[in-house]
């Protein structure tokens, strides 16, 4: 199953995608664009009403990581995933989204 992407600026691309071969895996991968950003925090929510939730592994990613398996999934379970991208002295997150669809 490929999601949809949704993103908010043209300096980053994030996309998720679950695996067929374990429906308790998502990959998600993303591309970053801009030189400046250097800070990249990824989150995600259960169903479309759920908390935003931290990823495990996914905060204080490297602009030079491009992906990331979150694991211990519910099968059949939609997921969103958003990536909180920064540039040094930003304080307030800036969001790109990843939709399930």
């Amino acid at each position: 199953m490929h999601f949809s992407v949704f993103s908010l600026s043209v300096s980053l691309v994030v996309e998720a995608t679950r695996m067929t071969d374990d429906t308790t895996v998502i990959l998600v991968t993303w591309t970053v664009t801009d030189k400046d950003v250097t800070i990249l925090n990824l989150e995600i929510q259960e169903g479309a009403d759920g908390q935003w939730e931290p990823v495990p592994g996914g905060n204080g990613l490297s602009t030079s990581e491009t992906e990331l398996k979150v694991t211990d999934l519910k099968a059949g379970m939609l997921y969103r995933f958003r990536m909180d991208m920064r540039k040094p002295g930003e304080q307030n997150p800036v969001y790109v989204l990843s939709n399930t669809g």
